[in-house]
């Protein structure tokens, strides 16, 4: 069997704005006939005191005011850029630059076409120059054996 969902009734506290349910909070009824009702006895002795919930920060009246609500976040506008727009500088046409673009980046590659192969000419080349003064490695230490224990005596 499907559950039945069914809402329940529930009131705003008239200083906090909480949600009061069914069987808590109390009503305060003022000279002038107006009702308040109050989730807690906080919120009544605040609300009889006459201070204002906006200024209290754990009010939802103070969050709602200062931006600090999770529920219902609005999307922040994104703005907009503005598209580049190329000029002609002074001395150079729009089309002189235009064209220098196009053919810039194949002007440098050709520039480093011959360095490339000369980097790669040197790695492939292995290493067993010899520098004219220059010392060999010294020999490993080798460990002395330890003398035995019956010469000692």
């Amino acid at each position: 069997m499907a559950a039945v969902q069914t809402t329940i009734k529930t009131e705003l506290c008239s200083f906090s704005e909480y949600r009061i349910y069914p069987g808590r909070g109390q009503k305060f009824v003022a000279r002038d006939g107006k009702v308040h009702t109050y989730i807690h006895s906080k919120e009544a002795r605040l609300g009889r005191q006459k201070l204002k919930a906006a200024k209290l920060r754990w009010t939802l009246v103070w969050r709602r005011a200062n931006k600090k609500s999770r529920g219902e976040s609005i999307a922040k506008r994104r703005t907009r850029k503005g598209a580049k727009v190329q000029k002609a500088i002074v001395g150079i046409s729009l089309e002189e630059i235009k064209q220098r673009r196009a053919t810039k980046p194949d002007a440098s590659k050709m520039r480093k076409m011959p360095a490339a192969k000369e980097k790669k000419e040197r790695k492939e080349k292995p290493k067993t120059t010899v520098i004219p003064g220059a010392r060999a490695a010294p020999a490993k230490m080798v460990p002395r054996q330890k003398m035995a224990a019956s010469r000692l005596m």
